[in-house]
């Protein structure tokens, strides 16, 4: 069965990500003492430490609109190892589609 999405607010995923930055816990503890995916614990800490902590913002529109592009960038441009280099974005949206040109030939043989 597959489990339903759940939204944290911006509260807990700062206190998420200053908790990784600490460093006094491995990200998989964090993860399961919060009851969230190491993933997602290493990405709000990158977003963290890679994006905010490196700029100065005049108000909260220009967060939003650096942490977007910081998002975006993340997810289509930035490659990750543990993806085998390859972007979120190509993992998650290749994930439903055949693997080769072969397989598609033989899923319309199949039909």
């Amino acid at each position: 069965m597959k489990q339903q999405r759940r939204t944290h607010s911006p509260e807990f995923k700062t206190k998420v990500a200053l908790e990784a930055l600490k460093e006094r816990k491995t990200i998989s503890e964090i993860a399961s003492e919060y009851q969230v995916h190491a993933n997602q614990v290493a990405a709000w800490k990158s977003m963290k430490y890679e994006c905010v902590y490196l700029s100065e913002f005049k108000d909260g529109a220009e967060l939003y609109r650096v942490l977007e592009e910081y998002i975006n960038f993340y997810n289509n441009e930035r490659i990750h190892q543990s993806l085998e280099y390859q972007t979120p974005a190509e993992v998650y949206f290749k994930k439903d589609e055949p693997d080769k040109p072969e397989q598609v030939m033989e899923q319309t043989k199949a039909s």
